[in-house]
């Protein structure tokens, strides 16, 4: 699957909900899908988001775990919030 949105979390506890209810209303653990998404956090010298974490908004028609109808306030992944920062 590949992430085109998302919602950031300024604390872990607020992150940890919103997943969780994603999980119950798209009926996770089921079959071989025991999570929605892995932990993960801006990087923390990124100059707009540091340090919030990430919870992936998946779009596309035809993903099973199709989410962006179930959130609100969603914004453009950015892969750089997650990569090494560049050197100087």
């Amino acid at each position: 699957m590949t992430t085109t949105h998302a919602k950031l979390y300024s604390t872990k506890s607020g992150w940890t909900t919103a997943k969780n209810n994603l999980e119950t209303a798209l009926g996770i653990p089921t079959g071989g899908t025991t999570k929605y998404c892995d932990e993960e956090q801006v990087r923390s010298d990124h100059p707009e988001h540091a340090n919030k974490w990430i919870l992936p908004i998946e779009t596309g028609a035809n993903c099973q775990w199709r989410t962006d109808h179930l959130v609100t306030g969603e914004i453009t992944y950015d892969p750089d919030w997650i990569q090494d920062a560049p050197l100087p």
